[in-house]
């Protein structure tokens, strides 16, 4: 017989909401994507990209191409602190722990749409 604990059933009940399922395998999609990407094309970046648009023009937006990796790091940070909110809020809230699992994906997108113009603009 297997035991199951109350948090087990309860991230069980989380993870069988379509809407949060749906959105945390899109935010897995776009990580996959954007790690596929960068080892694809790690070899042909040039030795600076531009990565900081909100700073003056020149060399103060350059960064090395590591730097990219700082996209798909920041969407999964947002996504685990927005999924570890939206469990604890699920019984209570449904419709913010969805709202949080949708803003971690449509942050996955914008932070993809980013990644792949930067690469484009490289190659």
């Amino acid at each position: 017989m297997k035991h199951t604990s109350p948090d087990d059933s309860r991230f069980r009940s989380f993870m069988s909401d379509s809407t949060v399922r749906y959105a945390l395998m899109g935010v897995f999609i776009i990580l996959a994507v954007e790690g596929g990407t960068y080892s694809f094309v790690r070899e042909s970046l040039p030795p600076q990209v531009p990565l900081f648009y909100s700073l003056p023009w020149g060399a103060e937006r350059l960064a090395p191409p590591e730097f990219l990796l700082v996209l798909p790091a920041s969407t999964m940070a947002i996504t685990v602190v927005n999924g570890i909110l939206a469990l604890w809020w699920y019984f209570s809230e449904k419709l913010v722990s969805r709202l949080l699992v949708l803003a971690s994906f449509i942050v996955g997108l914008l932070g993809l749409y980013t990644f792949i113009r930067i690469v484009l603009l490289m190659s």
